[in-house]
């Protein structure tokens, strides 16, 4: 069973009946696919903790505590902000990584940063071109 598989079966009877899991801190988790969660941060982590090969729980990581890096290996690695401030470095094998949009493959993008630097981008043309205009009217 892969990774995959194991997340679609949370929409099976067995998993609604189950109560949401809360992970440290109180926090409950609504899942890696939070809209909110990838539309703000482009990334979602959760650590897959696994029995006999095979994954058992993930728990989720707040915001801003997960550092995606690409290592020389090729290999992703994460290094993990713990509750009590330490740091942990854990392999792609033990965190499951949902990105949204990217430019490296390393770290997702924010849709909201994005969407924001594109309407910049399209405020500064307007600017320019009107600017434009007003030169070309002015030497007639």
């Amino acid at each position: 069973m892969g990774i995959f598989d194991f997340i679609r079966r949370g929409a099976s009877a067995e998993a609604v009946s189950r109560p949401r899991a809360e992970a440290p801190g109180g926090i409950t988790f609504t899942g890696l696919d939070d809209p909110a969660l990838l539309e703000t941060e482009g990334n979602a982590y959760a650590r897959v903790i696994r029995a006999a090969g095979r994954p058992l729980h993930l728990i989720p990581f707040e915001k801003g505590c997960v550092d995606p890096k690409l290592g020389g290996n090729y290999r992703m690695q994460y290094r993990c902000q713990t509750e009590k401030g330490g740091h942990i470095t854990l392999d792609q094998d033990e965190i499951l990584h949902v990105r949204d949009l990217s430019l490296d493959g390393v770290e997702g993008l924010s849709r909201r940063k994005l969407s924001t630097e594109v309407f910049e981008l399209a405020r500064g043309a307007q600017r320019r071109e009107s600017s434009r205009r007003a030169l070309w009217l002015s030497d007639r």
